[in-house]
């Protein structure tokens, strides 16, 4: 049975190396805490606030953070394929050398967020704003998934793949 930490206030903890995996966290204040190199698979963290967290060389794929604040977090050299990040706030966040394939961050706020060396495979990001966000390279955007509304950082250009047929 997975846990269910839904509201728990656990800000500024010492959770290096945890495990959440399955486990619900809808709501929960994470926000400060140390979560390097938590594992998570399948973990719901709808609506966390985890702003300012370090999740850096965190395993989490296919996690549900939908709507959660993850404003200033690190989750660099993290494992994110499949993540739900859908109307997330991910201002000022890093997502340097990290998996972000098969993701989810349609809606989500990406103000000055660092996609440096992230591997972007089929990422989702149709009708977003990616103008305001850095490290994102051509390359990056052709093997992503976009469409005409997906706004991009300037000096990119919209791939000829997009919209990814097998998404229609």
């Amino acid at each position: 049975n997975a846990s269910d930490l839904s509201k728990v206030n656990l800000s500024g903890a010492m959770m290096a190396g945890a495990s959440f995996d399955r486990a619900r966290l809808h709501h929960a204040n994470l926000s400060n805490s140390d979560m390097t190199k938590v594992e998570g698979p399948r973990g719901d963290f709808f609506g966390a606030d985890l702003s300012g967290t370090d999740l850096s060389k965190s395993d989490l794929p296919r996690a549900n953070l939908q709507e959660a604040n993850l404003s200033d977090a690190d989750l660099s050299k993290s494992e994110m394929g499949r993540t739900d990040f859908r109307k997330s706030n991910l201002t000022d966040v890093t997502f340097e050398f990290a998996n972000i394939a098969r993701a989810d961050l349609r809606g989500a706020t990406l103000t000055a967020t660092d996609f440096s060396n992230a591997y972007t495979y089929l990422t989702r990001w149709e009708a977003t704003d990616l103008s305001q966000s850095t490290g994102l390279s051509q390359y990056q955007l052709d093997i992503s998934c976009g469409n005409a509304e997906t706004k991009l950082p300037a000096g990119l250009t919209q791939p000829e793949s997009w919209p990814c047929p097998h998404l229609e």
